[in-house]
């Protein structure tokens, strides 16, 4: 049984998205993690207080799911359109879309909001009919006390006061954030659906809350998981203005569950086991990923605004060609710069080396994504591991004249002449992955290779405490790659009794797969212990052979992460470690310089994304 309920949470949590996972992995890893919660259990449940009428308001999945579109309708309404926004048709449209609750409830939820004062209705001049509904001040303060918890969670994370300090100057900062949410809770981040255990609280009123309120009352010191607290029903239920029996059968519901263990009546002694301590911090770390990511949508939003800002004021103005503005006059005129070009026209390309594997396929949805949300065309080519190709798709691309160029090498070295023939044509070029040796770009926007082969590396050597046999399978093919076997025997360097019995200088382009190749090193050495694979696709190749050979006492850890290692590493394979890049990121932070520079502004020389190591136990698994 327990087999097959590792193995249902596996599936469930594989509906995410991989920056999702990636994302929550990195926060389950943070030394803050725990303060984090505590930080925002306390401030999330503060505004309840007293106030019934929010705790039918602000929980259960449906309306919760329901306010957080309405912020959005309202956030993303036309101005120029009277009757866009917020309109019971359609949150009734959204709610059958999504399965939500009947058209009938979402009216009830309607007429609640305005009975709070909530919403106030718009009507049109002269006319008594409702165009819209639009929230009221009230509804704004509640709204941000609800967020600054998870601002201040954040913070909390980062060590700092920045997301805090931007909420006290930015009023829209908390719609905009709500929105994100929403519109990404729907696009392979529905939590619930991934952690439906915690629907036993977020489908009560205020259950969720009560959740979090009981969080409050552990004694930080110690260890969570054992711990007795005092919970009594009646004033917790006078807290949040529910029944003393609705807060009674939740308790019950959960301990029969094994959330619990109720060593006396009426919530006296509340004994709190491990299971909901794991749900806790697993629900939580995929939904502070989520705000987290919305965060960064936001500061993508504002950049743009700000972008068109810049643009409409110098619209229409012309620079005379003449004395000290020669040198600008001739800069405007590359094909690239051209300020009055808006974002919607501008003409990107992106080649890649490789568009069938999942960390490929991130990183272009991370470049689509980018490009829809803040303007322009995207066209993009595959040169399926063929540098040669790749070259003739860079210099077919430069004929073409677009605003920007996007270059993800197939190898760094062999593009090196094609990247600087953009440059010279005034294309401004943004690199992705690898820094590329000789040529002059933009930005470059990647990750530590370097760091990510010694994380690996370090993971095998205490796992095998300082003393074993390992196999290396690399990719010299290419030089960014090739970096993270450098970071390997760095810290290989300092293991003198951890011994390399077998090397596989991999080929993509090759006839063998990893598997194969990885089955041939097992047969022909007895004595492996450990498995150090540049990517997740050896480590996939690895954990196979492993299970062929019968070899259970060997681990493998690869590089990258994604859907398809996050499976591996969840269901208990010999593939246990892995480095989860940020890929999405890596690729958004492209386009969104790209359009910086577009707008006459600099973009950095060179962005180092995080990474982050990624367990069954720092998953949450």
């Amino acid at each position: 049984m327990a087999c097959e309920s590792d193995r249902g949470k596996t599936d469930r949590l594989s509906l995410l998205s991989g920056e999702l996972l990636a994302m929550a992995a990195g926060i389950r890893e943070n030394p803050r993690f725990e303060e984090a919660l505590c930080v925002f259990a306390r401030d999330y449940v503060e505004p309840f207080k007293g106030d019934p009428l929010l705790s039918k308001i602000a929980t259960d999945e449906a309306r919760h799911l329901l306010r957080g579109h309405i912020v959005f309708l309202h956030y993303r309404r036309d101005i120029g359109n009277p009757e866009s926004g917020i309109a019971l048709h359609r949150l009734q449209e959204f709610a059958t879309m999504h399965g939500l609750c009947g058209k009938n409830r979402v009216a009830a939820l309607i007429r609640l909001l305005r009975h709070a004062d909530y919403l106030r209705p718009v009507r049109r001049d002269g006319d008594r009919r409702v165009m819209r509904l639009e929230p009221t001040e009230l509804a704004r303060g509640a709204l941000r006390k609800f967020i600054v918890a998870y601002l201040k969670a954040l913070d909390a994370l980062n060590g700092d006061e920045s997301l805090q300090s931007r909420f006290e100057r930015d009023d829209r900062l908390p719609e905009a954030i709500v929105a994100n949410t929403t519109e990404m809770y729907f696009d392979n981040c529905r939590i619930l659906d991934a952690v439906p255990e915690m629907r036993l609280f977020s489908g009560r009123d205020a259950g969720f809350a009560i959740l979090l309120r009981l969080w409050t009352m552990f004694d930080p010191t110690r260890s969570t998981t054992g711990q007795v607290v005092s919970f009594p029903y009646g004033s917790i239920a006078k807290y949040f203005g529910v029944s003393r029996a609705h807060v009674r059968r939740l308790m019950e519901t959960a301990a029969l569950e094994g959330y619990f263990v109720l060593h006396a009546d009426g919530g006296r002694a509340v004994g709190i086991r491990p299971s909901l301590v794991e749900l806790v911090k697993t629900y939580m770390s995929l939904h502070l990923a989520l705000y987290q990511c919305a965060v960064i949508r936001v500061n993508a939003e504002v950049t743009h605004a700000a972008s068109e800002t810049f643009r409409s004021s110098i619209e229409g103005r012309s620079i005379e060609p003449t004395g000290a503005t020669n040198a600008m006059a001739a800069t405007f005129a590359k094909p690239a710069v051209t300020l009055a070009k808006r974002p919607g026209d501008y003409r990107f390309c992106l080649s890649v080396p490789f568009t069938g594997q999942d960390s490929f396929r991130r990183i272009i949805a991370g470049y689509k994504d980018a490009v829809s949300k803040l303007g322009g065309s995207l066209t993009i080519a595959d040169a399926k591991w063929d540098v040669k190709k790749q070259t003739e798709q860079i210099a077919s691309f430069i004929a073409s004249k677009p605003d920007a160029l996007f270059i993800l090498p197939a190898d760094p070295g062999a593009v090196s002449r094609s990247i600087q023939a953009a440059t010279e044509a005034g294309i401004p070029t943004f690199l992705c992955d690898s820094y590329v040796p000789g040529a002059t770009a933009q930005s470059t926007s990647m990750h530590n290779h370097f760091a990510m082969g010694a994380a690996a590396a370090e993971y095998i050597c205490k796992r095998l405490k300082g003393k074993g046999n390992i196999a290396i399978v690399d990719l010299p093919s290419n030089e960014a790659w090739s970096t993270r076997s450098d970071g390997l025997r760095f810290v290989l360097s300092r293991y003198p009794d951890i011994k390399v019995v077998a090397e596989c200088a991999f080929a993509l382009t090759g006839l063998a797969t990893p598997q194969e190749a990885i089955a041939e090193m097992l047969v022909a050495h007895q004595n492996i212990d450990a498995i150090w694979n540049a990517w997740d696709g050896g480590a996939v190749g690895a954990a196979l052979a492993i299970r062929a050979a019968g070899r259970c006492n060997i681990f493998a850890t690869g590089i990258d992460g994604g859907s398809e290692a996050f499976e591996y590493i969840k269901s208990g394979s010999a593939f246990c470690f892995t480095v989860a890049q940020s890929f999405y990121e890596e690729a958004y932070l492209s386009v969104y310089y790209a359009h910086e520079v577009l707008a006459g502004r600099r973009a950095p020389r060179i962005i180092v994304n995080p990474a982050y190591a990624v367990t069954r136990r720092s998953g949450g698994l």
